[in-house]
């Protein structure tokens, strides 16, 4: 039993990393792809990109993730309508994660770049 239970954990953990742009990239969390000079570039989960920069969540009790920033942009790739970015006037709150199986069903990690 458990055993069961170690890979139940194993099975439902995910990872998340919330930063500015410039943070994300001196941490080696997200690497600027494609385009030409500074035009069309675009930003992506590093695949080298350190575990223990990430803060783990269990994704069975997981759906809301505070983010309290005027401006967000989801790195990683999911699904449109597996979430909902939440305001508060002129203020992105947080994620509210509607449906986990097919939000993290992509990827186990998520990266949020945000301006203040």
């Amino acid at each position: 039993m458990a055993k069961i239970n170690k890979q139940q954990e194993k099975l439902n953990k995910a990872f998340f990393a919330i930063g500015t742009q410039k943070s994300l990239v001196e941490d080696g969390l997200v690497s600027r792809e494609g385009g030409f000079l500074w035009f069309g570039k675009t930003n992506e989960l590093d695949p080298d990109a350190s575990k223990d920069k990430f803060s783990e969540v269990d994704i069975r009790t997981t759906n809301r993730l505070i983010v309290d920033s005027e401006k967000v942009d989801l790195i990683t790739e999911h699904p449109s309508d597996s979430y909902e970015i939440v305001k508060e006037g002129d203020v992105v709150k947080y994620i509210d994660i509607k449906n986990p199986e097919k939000f993290w069903g992509i990827s186990k990690y998520l990266v949020v770049a945000v301006k203040s």
